[in-house]
């Protein structure tokens, strides 16, 4: 479940338990602190991509070796591995607001840059692949399984 609100990600088993938990609902205090004692401007409200958070976060997808991937979409602009080896975010921003994720049946992941038209490949180490054009504004993606694949994409152009 992803909760673009909250700052959180939780995953469940098929009994709807939850298993696992990423990120973090920022706390009353922090605004306390940010805006009040600080007298910070809502545009620096959280720096991007710290470890463990994460800002409007829009879609997750997993690899075969049940990594998790995070679009954290619309503050950070990013793509994350939260679980990486050395414990931290493996990450990359490959553009404005990533606001799907997929990964097919070789663990390439695809994300879908909405602002920008495009969708990008990179691999598991979130290394860039390739750039997809010409399909409007992809909101979400999909790559169907088995052998062709075919990649599919939401297109929320208007008008």
């Amino acid at each position: 479940m992803v909760d673009e609100g909250s700052g959180m990600i939780v995953k469940f088993d098929p009994e709807a338990m939850p298993v696992e938990q990423f990120g973090r609902t920022p706390e009353a205090i922090d605004y306390l602190q940010e805006f009040l004692e600080r007298g910070e401007k809502v545009e620096n409200r959280h720096p991007k991509g710290i470890i463990g958070t994460f800002n409007r976060e829009t879609d997750v997808a997993w690899d075969s070796h049940d990594n998790i991937y995070v679009a954290d979409g619309y503050g950070n602009s990013r793509v994350v591995r939260p679980l990486a080896e050395d414990g931290g975010n493996v990450g990359n921003r490959p553009g404005n607001v990533l606001h799907g994720i997929a990964i097919d049946n070789q663990d390439n992941i695809y994300i879908a840059d909405r602002n920008n038209n495009r969708i990008q490949v990179y691999d598991t180490e979130l290394n860039y692949n390739k750039t997809y054009t010409g399909m409007g504004s992809p909101w979400s993606v999909c790559v169907s399984p088995g052998s062709p694949q075919y990649l599919f994409s939401g297109d929320g152009t208007t008008g």
